[in-house]
């Protein structure tokens, strides 16, 4: 019986000592390369001649920057980053009519800070444009990316409620009502982690009520303890509001992220 209770004992202990810990580990100076893709389809109803109108509507943006942690919150998280965006451009088509944004090479250097629940902008070069600060400003949230998955333990087997901080960031609003947002891990193998994202979430974003429905899948790496893919897929219904008309939109996100060892000249001088 003691041999029994013994050798389960060291079983038990060997299994907790190879267990992974599936967690983001940021530390101040990480340096990534990321890669991030967009492409939205959907319709704006405004009112023409005395009727609701559908307008269609299509985007694309592609942002391409090194990120380098500056500070890190009580939490672990980064809120404090500098970039370098060596593309950030976005092409909007409305009912035919084509704008786009560009950021200009002078203002590549940007600095993102988050001290709550808001994310804003500046480069240190000089004053942005208002074009300029919401294509850098409003593109997925990165830094709310480590709150994807538990911040502690092993992989899990059970599904995981996301943090309501998170869900309001990665769904672009302003303040969250509820939502039913959870991850799930769909495969485990040779230090690799699939997870899923899905449910639903409410909140207000410019002064409108939105309702979202994610679908989204991350790829989870055990050697850098990193989230190295994400394919974020979302629907949201927006009611009228003080500054936009209702609309339906689909947007598809896409994002790459590597993990540096240095960093470029740029991101070195103090911040």
């Amino acid at each position: 019986m003691f041999t029994l209770q013994f050798v389960t004992a060291v079983c038990l202990f060997l299994s907790n000592q190879n267990a992974v810990s599936f967690k983001e580990l940021p530390q101040a100076d990480d340096c990534l390369k990321i890669e991030l893709s967009l492409s939205l389809k959907g319709e704006m109803k405004v009112q023409r001649d005395g009727k609701m109108v559908a307008i269609p509507m299509l985007a694309t943006a592609n942002h391409h920057f090194e990120e380098r942690v500056i500070h890190l919150s009580t939490s672990g998280i980064p809120d404090k980053v500098a970039r370098n965006y060596s593309k950030a451009e976005a092409l909007f088509n409305i009912e035919g009519n084509k704008s786009e944004r560009t950021l200009r090479k002078q203002r590549s250097l940007i600095v993102a800070q988050k001290p709550e629940n808001s994310i804003f902008v500046y480069s240190p070069k000089g004053p942005l444009t208002r074009e300029e600060l919401e294509l850098t400003g409003e593109h997925f949230d990165t830094l709310s990316i480590a709150n994807l998955i538990p911040d502690k333990g092993p992989v899990p087997k059970e599904a995981w409620k996301l943090k309501d901080a998170s869900v309001q960031a990665i769904c672009n609003f302003e303040g969250l009502s509820e939502h039913t947002i959870t991850g799930k891990v769909i495969s485990n193998e040779n230090g690799i982690v699939t997870f899923k994202i899905e449910g639903t979430a409410t909140g207000v974003e410019s002064g409108a009520s939105v309702s979202s429905t994610v679908d989204a899948t991350g790829i989870w790496n055990e050697k850098t303890a990193r989230i190295t893919n994400l394919s974020w897929k979302q629907s949201d219904n927006r009611e009228a509001g003080p500054v936009n008309p209702a609309s339906k939109m689909r947007p598809r996100k896409h994002l790459m992220m590597q993990h540096w060892f240095q960093f470029p000249k740029i991101l070195k001088s103090r911040i």
